[in-house]
């Protein structure tokens, strides 16, 4: 009774979210399929042999970032050619993600914080300055 008022007062689903919950969908299906251990993956055809003799291949960042790209160029509405009539001149329409939201909406303090503590783990690890046996004298 409590949540049901505040639930129909929410309305039916726009095409603006029905657009994210796909894009989101589609992102956890490229995680998911990407490298499952019972069949063979999308990931798997990518994989190459670098010239060192490493294995390079797609790691969980690039499906999301085709996400992120994807949500920044996906319309609201759709106001062209198949969605209206050919009477109707094309409307342009913002994106699912404007910058405007990004920059209002971010914690970027958290998100330089957190790029800050991985780029001073990876420079330790690189330089060897990570390792325990060097700090402490009875190892």
């Amino acid at each position: 009774m409590v949540m049901q008022k505040p639930y129909n007062a929410l309305g039916s689903m726009t095409l603006h979210e029905w657009s994210v919950v796909l894009c989101f969908s589609t992102l956890i299906c490229l995680w998911f399929f990407r490298q499952p251990m019972f069949i063979h993956g999308w990931g798997d055809d990518l994989k190459r042999v670098t010239d060192r003799g490493t294995v390079a291949a797609i790691a969980d960042a690039t499906p999301a970032m085709l996400i992120v790209i994807m949500v920044f160029v996906l319309p609201i509405h759709y106001k062209f050619w198949p969605f209206q009539s050919f009477n109707g001149m094309p409307k342009n329409s913002p994106s699912l993600v404007t910058w405007k939201i990004v920059e209002k909406k971010m914690p970027w303090g958290v998100l330089l914080f957190l790029g800050g503590g991985f780029a001073l783990s990876d420079a330790c690890n690189k330089t060897g300055k990570a390792t325990i046996q060097k700090i402490l004298p009875f190892h």
